[in-house]
């Protein structure tokens, strides 16, 4: 009959004592049926020959009279537990498996040999063994919980690419642990709890992690809490990074994260207090609520082209944060709320932020509140500059807009009161409402040729403004205002073509219509000369021009005006008019308000041959003597 022989050695004292069936070598064995399912039959040593001691090597096969031989194919758990004495141990290919309490208190095995072929190590196998160094081979699959328990002295492990469950505490109380190479993706990218992670797994202890190339992932809690952990490899093959997966590893300095990656998880660097730099590769897309919210040595961080998606609060309490370059147009472009925008994203600790040229919208609510910024580096790709943008960016005192700028939102720089100037590119059409309402340190805004409306509060209360410059007088003469004081001039008071104040405007020939409120406010200007081409004039468009004290309008005939275009105009100001139209002004309002009205000549006035600015009986006579040759 055939047997199979499993090596069953003292268990423990408290374990009922077996006969054996064999001593060969000093090694006990107890043949079991090859056919028989029940395969753990305990076999213990006898007390007569103490405990094993010194070097061990189990063979495959023994032989027992003169020529049967039979196969060792196992260890009973508990066989070699206890033996104190006991320095090194060979296990044979023919073994499969390392029962629970195999080696346990073997505390002078500083020496194991495990064949492949391993499968599994079971619970407590090695407990308070005293390995310096183990090698586990790359068939096993299972590492059961507390397998290497109290390995004091083991400073390094590698956990093979076969290994798909490592239990929780396999290494507690490895004191000496130092350093773990990971090269099982199933045991890197799996979902842990806070409970059970790799934390718990090395019992805190190591300081350096080695990730191998055959992971592709790093799961949910993984190294969470791993306080003493200083360092992490992340091969190039890892394409996400979980949840919580680096939260609170107060002692890890940096991390490179690879160009494989492309998502960051929830709090996944949550709390690494040491952290003082982070390079985030071009392929990560999402970066998760609370990344790097604590991270307190962070000082700078780019956000690549790729990203979709930043989750709120990221890199929120990174309390030495102040640069951030943003270079993903996704993420620049997006329309925010008050409270979930850059200023919590980033906290609002940050004083200069930078956008790539990839970028072409700021969005809604971008920089809201961002009040401790005092740069905002814009780039020449930008073309929409969104609603509330750089609202209360109270840090600001000046923002060079490129000149692709073709839209500027509502409110988009409202309250930022320590802006000092502002010059609106050359292709934005629309000043949109309030986009410029309380910056109260304002005190000069440039106004391009291509503006052709300003809205409603668009310079509210910017009290500090004394410079209003324009393109040219056509153009500000074109310019449609939805209230009377969206026009800057109604603070600025100054008005500025070329660099150069005029006081002493000539609205030039061409110009038809002046209007609504064009010069409000302008109470520096002295004298106003209204060309002949004009045929209409809307309301306030010399509103509160209080210093002026002469109006000269060249038209042959009064033109349409509105009732309240001269309100708050002196009516003392000498109101200079073609001379036939003197009495035409006199009786038309609101020109009639005027109290020195004085005829001159204008112009050539049809009909006047003889050029004195009057239609008479000289004039026919004129027209007469031309007609008939004379000169």
């Amino acid at each position: 009959m055939r047997f199979i022989v499993s090596v069953f050695f003292l268990a423990a004292t408290t374990f009922a004592w077996a006969d054996y069936d064999y001593l060969v070598n000093g090694i006990y064995y107890e043949a079991v049926l090859a056919n028989d399912a029940v395969t753990t039959v305990v076999y213990v040593c006898p007390r007569v020959t103490g405990k094993y001691s010194g070097s061990i090597s189990i063979p495959s096969t023994i032989t027992i009279g003169s020529s049967e031989k039979l196969d060792v194919v196992g260890i009973l758990p508990g066989a070699f537990r206890g033996c104190t004495s006991l320095t090194s141990v060979t296990i044979p290919s023919s073994i499969k498996e390392i029962p629970e309490y195999a080696f346990y208190g073997c505390s002078g095995l500083t020496s194991v040999s495990m064949p492949s072929g391993i499968t599994s190590i079971g619970e407590y196998a090695f407990r308070g063994c005293s390995m310096q160094s183990i090698t586990i081979p790359s068939t096993v699959t299972h590492i059961s919980s507390y397998a290497f328990n109290g390995c004091r002295s083991l400073t390094s492990v590698t956990i093979p690419a076969s290994v798909v469950d490592l239990g929780d505490k396999a290494f507690y109380n490895c004191n000496a642990l130092a350093s773990v190479t990971i090269n099982s993706n199933h045991v890197a990218s799996r979902a842990y709890t806070p409970s059970y992670n790799l934390t718990t797994i090395f019992n805190n202890n190591p300081t350096k992690y080695t990730l191998g190339t055959s992971v592709s992932g790093i799961g949910d809690y993984a190294f969470f809490e791993s306080a003493v952990m200083t360092s992490v490899t992340i091969p190039n093959s890892v394409k996400t990074i979980g949840d919580n997966a680096f939260c609170d590893c107060a002692s890890l300095t940096s991390v490179s994260i690879p160009s494989s990656t492309k998502s960051i998880g929830v709090q996944a660097f949550q709390g690494c207090t040491q952290l003082t730099s982070v390079s985030i590769p071009t392929s990560v897309k999402t970066i998760g609520d609370y990344a790097f919210q604590g991270c307190s040595k962070l000082t700078s961080v780019t956000i690549p082209a790729n990203v979709a998606e930043i989750g709120t609060y990221a890199f929120n309490g990174c309390n030495v944060l102040r640069t951030v370059t943003i270079n993903s147009n996704a993420v620049a472009s997006k329309a925010y709320t008050t409270d979930n925008n850059f200023a919590t994203i980033f906290g609002n600790l940050i004083t200069k932020y930078t956008f790539g040229s990839g970028v072409t919208s700021i969005g809604e609510n971008a920089c809201y509140g961002c009040s401790r910024v005092t740069s905002f580096s814009l780039p020449s790709s930008l073309r929409l500059i969104g609603n509330y943008a750089f609202m209360n960016c109270t840090g600001i005192n000046s923002l060079t807009m490129p000149s692709t700028v073709t839209f500027i939102g509502s409110s988009a720089f409202r309250g930022c009161s320590g802006l000092t100037s502002v010059k609106i590119p050359g292709n934005v059409t629309t000043i949109n409402s309030e986009a410029f309402n309380g910056c109260t340190g304002l005190t000069s805004v440039t106004i391009p040729e291509s503006i052709t409306k300003i809205a409603s509060g668009a310079f509210n209360g910017c009290t500090a403004l004394t410079k209003a410059e324009f393109a040219s007088i056509t153009s500000m003469c074109k310019i449609t205002y939805t209230s009377v004081n969206s026009n800057p001039l109604s603070y600025a008071q100054h008005l500025y073509i070329g660099g150069q104040e005029v006081t002493d405007l000539v609205i030039p020939e061409g110009v038809e219509k002046i209007s609504y409120a064009a010069f409000n406010g302008c109470t520096a200007l002295k004298s106003v000369t209204i060309p002949s081409s004009v045929t209409s004039i809307s309301n306030y468009a010399f509103n509160n021009c209080t210093g002026l004290n002469s109006i000269t309008c060249k038209t042959q005939s009064v033109p349409t005006t509105e009732t309240n275009a001269f309100v708050s105009v002196p009516k003392s100001c000498t109101l200079y008019v073609a001379k036939a139209a003197v009495s035409d002004y006199q009786s038309t309002s609101p020109w009639s308000n005027f109290t020195n009205i004085q005829g001159i000549n204008v112009g050539p006035l049809i009909g006047d041959a003889n050029q004195n600015g009057e239609i008479e009986i000289g004039d026919v006579t004129r027209i007469l003597w031309i007609m008939a040759g004379g000169e």
